[in-house]
């Protein structure tokens, strides 16, 4: 065998290795979609046991709540996880102006049974743009929003928000 061979096989095999390596890494770090989706729409007050609003980013302008606000009261619970079920799939516009953003968690009931990488609670990044509220699903391989404007109003109540400061 050559040495030509020789490099080209060891580089071939270092690729591979290293293909498969992230292919295993992501099927075993991400949830789909249609899991996520299911887990929202089989969620009710007696699986969720709290949900938080967590502020985007600690140095972030734009946050919705610059606290985090736990929410357990059932009612709201209800409130919030109706809108999540009425989500649709909308492409969000790349360069949007964006008013604010946060962090949806739902918590789990451990007894809840789900197909979560993580059963213990589902994280969605939502944020308000000119463009409507949209909502991303965390920890999904590719990237797809989905909107809900049932969920803005709700949302922005809980977390006492006035006034968009813009972005």
């Amino acid at each position: 065998m050559t040495k030509y061979q020789k490099v080209w096989i060891t580089g071939a095999s270092i690729f591979l290795l290293v293909f498969f390596g992230l292919l295993f890494w992501a099927a075993n770090t991400t949830d789909e979609n249609e899991v996520i989706s299911q887990t929202i729409q089989s969620s009710d007050t007696t699986n969720v046991t709290s949900i938080s609003i967590v502020p985007y980013n600690s140095n972030w302008p734009i946050n919705l709540t610059a606290n985090t606000v736990i929410i357990k009261n059932k009612q709201s619970i209800n409130d919030l996880l109706s809108s999540l079920k009425h989500l649709t799939e909308k492409h969000f516009p790349k360069g949007t102006k964006t008013f604010w953003d946060t962090y949806l968690i739902l918590y789990f009931d451990k007894r809840f049974k789900n197909k979560l990488k993580d059963k213990t609670k589902l994280t969605l990044h939502i944020y308000d743009s000119k463009e409507g509220l949209f909502v991303e699903l965390q920890n999904v391989m590719g990237y797809t929003t989905y909107t809900c404007e049932d969920l803005k109003m709700k949302i922005e109540k809980i977390a006492h928000y006035h006034s968009p400061r813009g972005g």
